[in-house]
């Protein structure tokens, strides 16, 4: 289970099965938990990932800001409810189920997602050959002005009157905004870093340098922060949608990939990224292709909105498995053998009986 912000707020937890050799180790930003013989080691995996937990492990977070971990003591002393094992093994079958359901949803979403840059091929061909001869500029010629960077400031409980604080770890690898974790920023005077339709977002550091994010009003009234640039599109020459769907295309991760290995870390600095070679087709071309990107993203939407269904009634089937509402009539068929489990489990748990108990 993550234990740093804002991995532990997303949800980041696993439960590690299949180690090569059977051995394996966990970072420093990992808690690592071993389940003892009274409990099912998936039973803790779900029951870690409801979001009172996370909620609750928020609140005992210490340290300095951008830096705060939750301490060992508060698993240690986190109350669980612990059912017999064959209930364990019962609320883990229904999860497991729930679960491969949203699997599948997220497998047709990475489908939908290499549309956009097949789209991109078709239209334009391969930024890196440029199989059509278009004319080509950098980055810093087909934008306006310099590139921006973000609030330097700590990120704060969000409310509706302040704008959201778009950080790299709120954007996915194919350049959407995780609508988890959402966070403001400690600022007064936060307006330099306001964000406005077509503003582009690049991540500068850190393992996921490269990233990219096109900022759209309905994303809402946003600012971005410290490690990401923005670079604006200068619509004479490059459409938001076209420079934001080259940044999707196995040309610019090689781009990316290439001067990491030229620094020696994962950076990329604003004056780096205005090097980046673009193609610029005729604006007519990119208009069509803008009006076709638009229809794919409202598709993608669509697909959002059914993930975000199955992950509500499988948030609803978490409540309930912990609250022991899952399995109430399954309980009532097996009592006798839970009976008798139960005996056990508290054996080995070392609990005895009180007199009145």
């Amino acid at each position: 289970m993550a234990k740093i912000t804002p991995c532990m707020e997303n949800g980041k937890i696993a439960h590690v099965q299949g180690l090569k050799n059977g051995l394996g180790f966990g970072s420093t930003e990992f808690h690592v938990i071993r389940p003892s013989s009274v409990v099912f080691p998936r039973f803790i995996y779900y029951l870690l990932r409801q979001k009172w937990v996370r909620d609750s492990a928020r609140k005992m977070m210490r340290g300095g800001v951008g830096q705060q971990r939750v301490p060992p003591d508060f698993l240690e002393f986190l109350k669980i409810p612990l059912p017999p094992l064959s209930e364990q093994r019962r609320i883990v079958e229904i999860l497991d189920q729930a679960d491969a359901l949203r699997k599948k949803r997220a497998e047709a979403d990475a489908k939908a997602a290499r549309i956009l840059p097949a789209l991109f091929y078709k239209m334009f061909g391969d930024p890196a050959t440029n199989p059509k001869g278009w004319p080509v500029k950098t980055l810093g010629e087909v934008t306006a002005g310099k590139p921006e960077y973000g609030a330097n400031a700590s990120a704060v409980e969000w409310s509706r009157n302040k704008p959201r604080y778009v950080r790299i770890t709120d954007i996915t690898n194919d350049g959407r905004l995780l609508k988890d974790g959402v966070m403001t920023l400690d600022l007064e005077d936060w307006e330099p870093y306001r964000l406005v339709p077509g503003d582009l977002l690049f991540a500068r550091s850190g393992n996921t340098v490269g990233k990219t994010y096109l900022y759209q009003s309905k994303d809402g009234l946003c600012a971005y922060a410290g490690y990401l640039i923005r670079f604006k599109p200068d619509l004479e020459q490059v459409l938001p949608w076209y420079l934001f769907s080259l940044t999707q295309t196995d040309y610019y991760r090689g781009w990316v990939e290439a001067r990491k290995r030229v620094a020696g870390q994962p950076n990329i600095n604003g004056k780096e990224y205005a090097s980046l070679r673009v193609p610029c087709p005729p604006i007519p071309l990119q208009e069509e292709f803008a009006e076709l990107a638009e229809e794919m993203v409202d598709l993608r939407h669509n697909c959002d909105t059914t993930r975000e269904q199955l992950d509500r009634l499988f948030d609803t089937l978490l409540h309930r498995a912990f609250t022991g509402d899952l399995t109430v009539k399954w309980r009532e068929a097996h009592m006798k053998e839970l009976l008798q489990e139960m005996e056990q489990q508290a054996k080995a748990l070392h609990i005895k009986e009180t007199a009145g108990a």
